[in-house]
């Protein structure tokens, strides 16, 4: 790891110039790790303001690399997200390099290159911009509630596409965090079961219920989960909590 760091002779809140300071401290960063045979991995900004408040980033390109015009740019899209409350007074980079040789050895081997390192600089841009949660892949889990089946991680590495043959499109569901409450349910509805929108219609096919219960370790859970068919034919992932007696939307399949 190498560092960089400059302090300023005025606060500066001038994005334009402050990547002109960045691109200075970025110079003998490159220099660096070109001479220990290395490219960079990620790149850590730190930032102290004139109010003495810090603020810190980081950016990791898509493939290691010491090309500054790419490293300049997502520096930019980074910095735009950042609160500065005030200008910055003192700038620091902080560059992780690795061997060059090896991340060719072991990086995507046998893998087509140009497609690849498009799509990886195409997602790199958007955790700039966004942030690094921007991008993520879920993953299944063995939980008892359906909210709890799946997490969140980062996506660090894009599997390869294994084209098959035609068959036919898979339904999604979409699950929403936290479900959403829905109005009481009369006992008389002359004009039929109102879900969501006006504009759906009625329900006019529930399938279920597929009841899940227990949670004692946690929290009592006692649910009775239905499909419910509107009108115009979205198909409503809902439940009735037998506990509080209200009913859910959990999501919808599409």
């Amino acid at each position: 790891a190498v560092e960089s760091a400059m302090t300023l002779d005025y606060p500066e809140e001038n994005l334009d110039r402050l990547q002109i300071q960045c691109a200075l401290l970025l110079e003998p960063l490159r220099a660096e790790l070109a001479a220990r045979h290395q490219k960079l991995t990620s790149l850590r900004v730190s930032l102290v303001l004139d109010d003495r408040s810090e603020q810190h980033t980081e950016i990791t390109p898509a493939t290691p690399t010491l090309d500054a015009k790419q490293l300049i740019a997502l520096l930019r899209l980074r910095m735009d997200t950042l609160p500065l409350s005030t200008g910055v007074v003192e700038l620091a980079l902080h560059a992780t390099g690795v061997m060059a040789s090896q991340h060719q050895l072991t990086l995507f081997h046998d893998a087509p290159r140009g497609s690849l390192d498009a799509v990886y600089q195409a997602l790199t841009r958007v955790r700039a911009e966004f942030g690094d949660d921007a991008v993520c892949v879920a993953r299944l889990q063995d939980r008892h509630l359906p909210e709890a089946r799946y997490t969140w991680e980062r996506l660090q590495h894009l599997p390869l596409p294994k084209p098959a043959g035609p068959a036919m499109a898979p339904l999604i569901r979409r699950v929403y965090t936290p479900p959403i409450e829905l109005p009481p349910r009369g006992r008389r509805e002359p004009d039929g079961w109102i879900l969501a929108r006006i504009a759906d219609g009625p329900v006019e096919e529930i399938v279920g219920p597929q009841v899940i219960a227990g949670g004692w370790w946690a929290q009592d859970v006692s649910r009775a989960y239905y499909y419910a068919r509107t009108q115009d034919g979205r198909w409503l992932w809902i439940y009735h909590d037998l506990k509080r007696r209200r009913w859910f939307l959990q999501g919808e399949v599409q």
